[in-house]
């Protein structure tokens, strides 16, 4: 995202641009991976890490996390109290994304009655609306270490331009965000700073009530009635149905001739071709 002339100070109602003083901030030129430095057990938690490029980047199930260096890569960490549910913490981090992220579009277009230019592709991506195509603009890997105290990890890698010069097999089209953020948002730091605070936010609801709110995920849920196939990763044993939302733990359910079944994140889920950019 490259600085353009632009009323920063102008933001959404509860945005800022000022890092929570609960938090530490660590900007490196280059690292291996944001989520792994904060892994780190010399590191203290509440911290943000965030980076030029990264060597090592990585997204669920151990897939490389492409970086062309136009990229918002980002880390957060967080301490959590024994025996505290955490599986539903990556779908709260991809609404609060996703609706921070809306809100920031619906303002730089001074749009009253916004669609959401952002969605939820179950379980840790977000996709984005490029003139009705829709494409992977960004990612979540959440991550946690047991001790004494727990400390969690939460990872965020967005496109913020286009990528240059990399060549990506993938099975799924690849975006970036509307460049039209950039007449609130001057740049990839400043975007970084607005969305861990946002984050954080969530982070200290979730502690005190772990669950998400699965009627407002609705709005964002880029799988909702489409055609699905879902691959469970340890016996290759495949469903079909058609997506159906999720439940109050962050289970995609899929509907199917016998029924609704929940699945967790165990299972790789695939659009079926008819589906593609609906």
């Amino acid at each position: 995202m490259s600085p353009l002339p632009t009323d920063s100070a102008v933001l959404p109602a509860g945005f800022s641009d000022t890092l929570s003083p609960d938090l530490s901030w660590q900007h490196m030129d280059c690292i291996d991976s944001t989520n792994t430095f904060l892994l780190d057990d010399r590191q203290p938690p509440n911290q943000l890490c965030s980076a030029e490029h990264q060597t090592q980047g990585r997204g669920r199930r151990g897939q490389t996390w492409a970086d062309s260096g136009d990229s918002a890569l980002f880390s957060i960490s967080g301490a959590f109290p024994p025996g505290l549910d955490l599986s539903a913490w990556p779908i709260q981090v991809a609404i609060t994304l996703a609706d921070s992220l809306n809100r920031l579009i619906a303002h730089a277009k001074a749009d009253k009655t916004p669609q959401p230019g952002v969605k939820i592709k179950w379980p840790n991506d977000l996709y984005c609306n490029h003139h009705g195509q829709w494409g992977k603009c960004g990612g979540i890997l959440v991550e946690s270490r047991i001790g004494r105290q727990g400390k969690i990890v939460t990872g965020i890698g967005l496109n913020s331009a286009p990528l240059r010069g990399i060549t990506i097999d993938s099975d799924y089209p690849i975006t970036h965000l509307p460049t039209l953020l950039q007449r609130c948002v001057a740049d990839k730091k400043q975007l970084i700073v607005i969305l861990t605070n946002r984050l954080w936010q969530a982070w200290q609801v979730f502690i005190q009530q772990p669950n998400v709110k699965v009627k407002h995920y609705q709005t964002l849920d880029y799988l909702y009635g489409k055609s699905l196939s879902a691959t469970d990763t340890y016996n290759q044993c495949v469903t079909h149905g058609i997506g159906a939302g999720i439940n109050a733990h962050g289970h995609l359910l899929l509907q199917t001739p016998t029924g609704t079944v929940a699945l967790s994140s165990q299972q790789r889920i695939r659009l079926n071709p008819d589906s593609i950019n609906k």
